[in-house]
């Protein structure tokens, strides 16, 4: 079972396999979690939870070319499987099941 970590990580890979039409690699995953919930993981956190996902078969990893530039890098990217969409509708499923009836006010003081 995927952890908190591993979910977040599986979640931006689908949003940015969604928005740019290709995946993402460790470095826009982590800029994009960072944009969406602030403070972020490692890089370290996100390759270990990249490869936790991969193994499990919820995401699926490829090479791109060498980019266009001196010295230009392949990159590796991300994007969820079948797999990978149906457990996190699953898990947004469980939490909202967990969620209904309750209340949480804003504390006063």
């Amino acid at each position: 079972m995927p952890s908190d970590n591993d979910r977040l990580v599986l979640l931006i890979c689908h949003h940015l396999s969604s928005s740019e039409d290709e995946g993402g690699y460790g470095v826009s995953i982590r800029r994009e979690l960072e944009r969406r919930s602030g403070p972020s993981l490692s890089l370290a956190a996100i390759y270990s939870a990249l490869d936790r996902l991969e193994a499990a078969g919820l995401v699926r990893s490829w090479m791109t070319q060498p980019r266009a530039e001196r010295g230009g890098r392949s990159r590796r990217l991300f994007a969820p499987t079948g797999a990978g969409v149906s457990s996190l509708v699953d898990w947004r499923r469980g939490l909202d099941r967990l969620w209904r009836g309750a209340a949480l006010d804003a504390p006063t003081r």
